[in-house]
């Protein structure tokens, strides 16, 4: 067992580079335990970080504990392709919408609290299936019509 000091995780440099170092991905898992997915329980040491805000080369400082976000492969692909959206309204707080509209905030520490139930779209009253329609009569065309007559004229 290794055992490494974080001396203080709130204190460590932004980074220029995508991957993060070693000491701050140390920093970085020991504030936040857990994936940050809405109640999530995987632990941070076996989750990627993401950017919360996304990274782009030349732009420096973006690599910093307030703009990562420990996240499970799973986690990681609903939010890029699954149409979940991830903000981080402050350090340690990580605001989730999902497709469906419910929103979520989650703490650092793993804890999860619901925002937002959207509303229940209202039902509207649908029409009853044709099959439960009345048969329409038959048409009646010429040879439906001789063939009364016919008929008639038989009866008579």
């Amino acid at each position: 067992m290794t055992v490494r000091p974080v001396v203080d995780p709130l204190r460590h440099a932004p980074e220029d580079l995508h991957d993060p170092s070693v000491g701050l991905r140390m920093a970085v898992t020991a504030l936040m335990p857990v994936d940050v997915f809405p109640y999530a329980s995987r632990t941070s040491r076996a989750c990627d970080l993401d950017h919360t805000i996304p990274y782009r080369d030349g732009e420096t400082g973006q690599t910093r504990w307030g703009n990562l976000a420990p996240l499970a492969r799973r986690s990681h692909r609903a939010k890029t392709f699954g149409g979940w959206t991830l903000t981080q309204p402050a350090p340690g707080w990580f605001h989730w919408k999902s497709p469906a509209g419910f929103e979520y905030l989650v703490h650092a520490t793993g804890g999860t609290i619901r925002l937002r139930t959207p509303e229940p779209e209202p039902r509207l009253e649908e029409p009853p299936p044709p099959w439960l329609d009345p048969p329409e009569p038959p048409e009646t065309g010429p040879v439906e019509s001789e063939a009364w007559e016919w008929i008639q004229y038989a009866l008579h």
